[in-house]
């Protein structure tokens, strides 16, 4: 009875320590997953260098196969998610028809109009001017070409929103002492360009002129 005992009781303890030594192997096999669980939640936090306005990364082309940021999204290795943009120092990008595009010129000076901001002109610079020809006209059908140009704000600029739209003027030319009239004004009569001139006594005259640069409003 007394040896039966033993065995039984040997046998007992045996299978405890093999359930134990499942176990501690269990607890061996979790602590390394909790770890590595940890570290890849580590890695998925994202530390932004500066305070600013989250804006969601991927390209607006239609033709893109990127599919847009949101919750359940499949995304590739080094695909842009979010971007911060820096807001201290902003710039709008034009498009210049080809026949003015020689007369702009990096350095040169501009206004910039906002649609968010009407009221408001702001002031900037000419900070980059494309080489070759926008490559979207090539697809859009339309023969015209353009060129890409930066413009960036020389002022201060906390009322602007990154991605709102406008249009600006760049001054390619100073005149001093010279006279404007609307293109309207100004006729061409064999070969001389002249305009009209109201006197005095409330008659008009035409006189020659000599004609400088022009747009497509001013003479």
């Amino acid at each position: 009875m007394l040896i039966r005992a033993k065995r039984e009781a040997e046998k007992t303890i045996a299978n405890a320590r093999a359930r134990l030594s499942s176990a501690e192997a269990s607890m061996t096999v979790a602590k390394l997953a909790l770890e590595e669980a940890e570290t890849q939640l580590d890695a998925a936090k994202i530390h932004a260098p500066h305070a600013g306005m989250v804006v969601y990364g991927g390209s607006a082309s239609k033709v893109s196969r990127e599919s847009m940021i949101e919750e359940g999204a499949i995304v590739r290795s080094r695909q842009e998610l979010i971007t911060i943009p820096d807001t201290s120092s902003m710039k709008i990008s034009v498009k210049v028809h080809e026949t003015v595009a020689n007369d702009v010129q990096q350095g040169q000076d501009a206004l910039i109009t906002l649609d968010s901001v009407p009221d408001k002109v702001f002031r900037g610079r000419v900070s980059r001017v494309a080489l070759f020809p926008d490559r979207k006209n090539f697809w859009s059908g339309n023969n015209s070409l353009v060129y890409s140009v930066d413009i960036t704000l020389t002022e201060a600029t906390q009322d602007i929103h990154p991605g709102a739209s406008g249009k600006a003027q760049i001054v390619v030319h100073y005149l001093e002492d010279v006279i404007t009239v609307p293109i309207d004004a100004v006729t061409t009569i064999e070969g001389r360009q002249i305009v009209e001139v109201q006197l005095p006594d409330q008659t008009t005259e035409t006189r020659p002129v000599r004609i400088g640069l022009v747009n497509d409003q001013q003479a």
